[in-house]
């Protein structure tokens, strides 16, 4: 990797953690269901309605791809019931998902705007708003790929979202 693209990863890096999952989202977050011994209904995942990704979605699919440097079959995607996210107001987190303390501000309250659900291959996004899609997508890549790191956004590869 070129020296300027060491530098362009790192400043971008820097404003994903400024972002990422909440930070100045206005209210809207990423969770990721964690493996363990319950099934995906009972920690919120619901695999019922899981489809093919839809083509919409073919070219953040293909620039993930590329931009994480993994590959493989793409997920399948659940859209679900959307919500006024509490922070920003905007109709853009999953009904699906409980409000929960913000990363950034355990005082103010946050939704989902996606999560990657591991029992079902799937990424589940508010059926108004899909711009979490392409983090979701870089959870299920790190996963498929076998790299264990696949829920903490440690990576170099969240720079991709």
């Amino acid at each position: 990797m070129s020296k300027a693209r060491i530098w362009l990863a790192f400043l971008i890096a820097l404003s994903v953690s400024a972002v990422g999952c909440g930070g100045a989202s206005g209210g809207v977050e990423s969770t990721t269901v964690a493996l363990n011994s319950a099934s995906s209904t009972e920690v919120g995942g619901d695999c019922t309605g899981a489809t093919p990704m839809p083509a919409s979605m073919a070219s953040t699919w293909a620039e993930t791809e590329q931009c994480t440097d993994m590959s493989t079959s793409p997920p399948d995607v659940i859209f679900s019931p959307t919500v006024d996210c509490p922070r920003n107001g905007q109709d853009d987190c999953l009904a699906t998902v409980p409000f929960f303390p913000c990363s950034d501000d355990p005082s103010q309250t946050c939704g989902a705007g996606g999560r990657f659900l591991p029992a079902c291959n799937a990424i589940e996004l508010p059926d108004h708003y899909s711009g979490a899609a392409a983090h979701e997508m870089i959870h299920y890549l790190l996963y498929s790929n076998g790299r264990g790191d696949w829920a903490a956004h440690t990576g170099a590869e969240w720079v991709c979202q």
